[in-house]
């Protein structure tokens, strides 16, 4: 595989042409997976197109509960969802035995 590198902001970055990464996408994967290559660039007649870099994934714990304490629901939210039935014509229906 050919190893282009390009010095981009004092870093040196990989770029490949984009036949040569159909061919060696999983060898370029395991590079950034192994910290080998920060970031990779395929380029199209010598152009860069895209960059590749690690994907880095955000624990879970700091989605759940981002509005915690920001949303305030008031006690009476239900008061007109028989109104809200009749408008779409839904105060008839039957689901499983209990009419809506």
């Amino acid at each position: 595989m050919t190893n282009m590198t390009n010095i981009v902001k004092g870093l040196y970055i990989m770029q490949i042409n984009v036949n040569e990464a159909k061919t060696n996408l999983s060898e370029l994967m395991k590079k950034l997976e192994s910290g080998e290559e920060k970031e990779i660039v395929i380029a199209r007649y010598g152009k860069p197109v895209i960059s590749m870099v690690p994907f880095v994934a955000k624990p879970a714990q700091n989605r759940i509960g981002i509005a915690q304490g920001k949303i305030n629901c008031p006690d009476d939210i239900d008061f007109c969802n028989d109104e809200i039935a009749d408008l779409f014509g839904v105060n008839d229906v039957v689901i499983e035995g209990n009419a809506v």
